[in-house]
């Protein structure tokens, strides 16, 4: 079209630094996916000149993870700063040994399709005043109280820490069932989208053979195309992300028989 003064010269000039993107583009692809794979063979403990990561579809081969109504609230007594702050806490009191805290409020976090429950949305409305680190201090043993080898200020500094601890816990798992939620329904329209614009595809490459389009029009249906796919897997790798952020918030993902037990 250029040789017979169909187009100027500017939209070759556009059209090549279109391929210069995409070209740069994927070297990047290329460098990110070289240090992935020399993290993993870190990982693995295996020389990363002797690693290679098999080249693959991901939404073929990682498949997106089921997340189960009823997940009870006494996974998150396995996170490492609860722990901690309730140690704090006991160590105030001289009852590292003696005693433990109170249990964490016995809700759902989850409710149908694995979106945040109803009970967990109001547990965080409620939980600026309501949590108090109650502490099972042993009848059996009168003079716990003279153990005590803090000051009342740096108790309540303790239970105070805590308190706030807990509240972030339930607070993140809240907004990672949230953002979970979101990307999903989002992945909804992405699909329809892309399945649409495959139809379009189709039907602009078989008006191409009958010469009633020409090939620019058919290579703009494909960019939008390719566009769209590529949102559709930057979603699909973000409820991935969303997913490994949930199991890091519950305190190590959900064992079947808790979430069992819990639905009884």
């Amino acid at each position: 079209m250029l040789q017979n003064g169909l187009l100027p010269n500017t939209r070759i000039l556009q059209q090549r630094a279109e391929i210069n993107r995409l070209t740069n583009d994927l070297l990047e692809l290329r460098r990110l996916r070289a240090l992935a794979g020399n993290a993993l063979a870190t990982l693995l403990g295996v020389p990363p000149g002797e690693f290679d990561v098999p080249p693959g579809h991901l939404q073929e081969r990682v498949q997106l993870p089921v997340v189960p109504a009823g997940l009870p609230s006494q996974l998150l007594k396995r996170r490492p700063d609860i722990v901690a702050a309730e140690y704090r806490v006991l160590e105030a009191y001289d009852l590292v040994v003696q005693a433990k805290l109170a249990q964490l409020p016995s809700i759902s976090l989850t409710g149908r399709g694995g979106t945040s429950s109803f009970a967990l949305t109001d547990l965080l409305k409620s939980f600026t005043f309501g949590l108090l680190p109650s502490i099972n201090i042993p009848l059996l043993n009168p003079g716990v109280k003279e153990h005590v080898k803090t000051s009342e200020a740096q108790t309540k500094v303790a239970e105070q820490e805590y308190r706030r601890t807990v509240m972030g816990a339930f607070e993140e798992v809240e907004n990672t069932l949230v953002n979970l939620d979101a990307h999903r329904k989002q992945r909804v329209e992405l699909q329809q989208q892309t399945d649409n614009l495959k139809v379009v595809a189709a039907q602009v490459e078989a008006q191409l053979k009958e010469g009633l389009v020409s090939q620019l029009d058919v290579f703009e249906t494909e960019r939008s195309l390719l566009a769209a796919q590529v949102a559709l897997l930057a979603n699909h790798q973000q409820i991935l992300s969303d997913m490994v952020a949930l199991y890091k918030t519950l305190g190590g993902g959900w064992p079947a028989e808790d979430v069992v037990n819990a639905s009884k």
